[in-house]
């Protein structure tokens, strides 16, 4: 049966086998009976949309789905965009692009604007037809022209981004318009904007409060943001929630975001566990972090929880479990996974050792743009572990990866020169290589090898120009 609210402009709806006792919206106690035939297309819309607001199952999806078609077939334009978004992901029925596309199109002519930043982003991404940014482009406009908060953010991204002329300040203006009207979205792009100096004069303040504002509308991509300017020391928002220091409020909100469910968020609330950052260091809660956020599939998160469970960090060394969770971020294309997989394969951790495996996870790290990768890959080619025996390259491999400043890099190159492994002896070379290594040396590492083969190259410099 269908109930209305008789509450004053009260216009809630709703279906169930018995008289509601007091209405979600209003609390009211006074209900009417509806007959189906006397519903109209813009209230099934709103019932629709209602219970899509609801906790998810609460409702049956078909049931939703068939609100939507109603209002639908009764020619309202909410209902038929609604109705198309219901096709186009198989919510409450089969996925059909085609209609779903029909179906939006019909609401765009209609002037309903949601539906003309739906298709708009449709042809912007490519999802369902021919990518085509001019039809993207004229969609936003429309839907701009009447308004719309979402269509100034779309217009501004297009021209931050460079997806039609680039135009940093045209960008700004269209975000400044949709963030003065809360829409949050525009709000991080403004705050981007303000922390990058793009179209507008670089200002942290300005940054941290329009990330403030957002994240206290629960936007947990802007809670990380903050987080991350506060554990920076850039500027500070009006308010501080009673907190000391600015570690104490980005571990805040940190935990904002994870709280949320947001795999990120998750993942930077563990690393502040793990160092203490803000909050008071635990080995335990930032194992539990980690796996949250990597049992959502996060690859970053999958790989840190791989490191940790390969050298026994903050958990019983386990070499299986790193090797299971290092796949798992590899197949998402994650850099690091594929390295540390190259690592597993040549030492044999938590499988047989295979070195031509571990060589193909090194390139395939290295086009991923994993520095550390190549340092590994050339110790490879110097060996001829997996690969036939070749200096050259094995050098080139050590040179590029100094040149992009990983330590192991730097120190191969320097031993390299100076031992005259697939270069010519030069000291002078070694002693500069193996010098910006050390400097690039984090405090509390054992680097004593490394300062005697400094020592020792010194002295072989000493002598030759005796």
């Amino acid at each position: 049966m269908f109930y209305k609210c008789k509450g004053k402009l009260c216009y809630y709806l709703t279906e169930q086998e018995e008289k509601p006792i007091v209405c979600p919206e209003c609390g009211s106690t006074e209900f009417e009976e509806v007959e189906e035939d006397d519903i109209t297309p813009g209230q099934w819309a709103d019932m629709g949309i209602y219970c899509l607001g609801q906790k998810e199952g609460s409702v049956e999806k078909e049931r939703i789905f068939y609100y939507f078609k109603k209002s639908a077939e009764g020619g309202d334009p909410t209902g038929i965009c609604n109705l198309a978004w219901c096709y186009e992901n198989g919510y409450g029925t089969k996925v059909d692009k085609k209609q779903a596309l029909w179906l939006m199109e019909q609401a765009v002519e209609m002037g309903n604007v949601v539906a003309a930043c739906n298709l708009g982003y449709s042809y912007e991404t490519g999802q369902g037809v021919e990518k085509d940014m001019e039809k993207a482009v004229a969609l936003y406009e429309k839907a701009y022209e009447k308004e719309s908060a979402r269509a100034a953010y779309y217009l501004g991204r297009c021209y931050l981004y460079g997806f039609i002329k680039q135009d940093h300040k045209k960008a700004v203006s269209y975000f400044m318009e949709a963030a003065e009207v809360g829409y949050v979205p525009a709000m991080i792009e403004l705050a981007r904007c303000y922390r990058a100096g793009w179209g507008v004069k670089q200002n942290d303040a300005e940054a941290v409060n329009l990330y403030y504002e957002a994240a206290k509308r629960e936007d947990p991509y802007a809670q990380i943001s903050l987080g991350e300017m506060y554990e920076d020391g850039r500027g500070f928002a009006k308010e501080s929630q009673g907190m000391l220091n600015h570690l104490e409020r980005a571990s805040y909100w940190y935990r904002k975001s994870a709280e949320q469910g947001y795999p990120e968020g998750q993942l930077q609330l563990a690393r502040c566990y793990e160092h203490g950052i803000g909050v008071q260091q635990s080995d335990e809660q930032s194992l539990y972090w980690t796996e949250e956020s990597a049992k959502q599939g996060y690859p970053r998160a999958q790989t840190v929880l791989g490191i940790k469970f390969l050298y026994g960090e903050g958990v019983e060394e386990d070499e299986a479990k790193a090797f299971s969770w290092f796949q798992r971020s590899a197949m998402q294309g994650e850099k690091r996974a594929k390295r540390y997989l190259g690592v597993c394969y040549e030492n044999g951790y938590g499988t047989d050792q295979n070195l031509k495996k571990a060589v193909e996870y090194y390139k395939s790290a290295i086009e991923a743009g994993d520095i550390n990768a190549k340092t590994l890959l050339g110790n490879l080619y110097r060996t001829g572990k997996g690969v036939e025996e070749d200096l050259e390259k094995a050098t080139q491999y050590y040179i590029s990866a100094a040149e992009d400043g990983d330590f192991d890099g730097l120190i191969a190159v320097g031993e390299c020169y100076a031992k005259g492994i697939g270069l010519p002896i030069d000291y002078e070379q070694a002693e500069r290589y193996i010098t910006m290594a050390l400097s690039k040396a984090e405090e509390g590492e054992d680097f004593s090898k490394t300062k005697q083969l400094l020592e020792w190259v010194q002295q072989q410099k000493g002598i030759k120009e005796q």
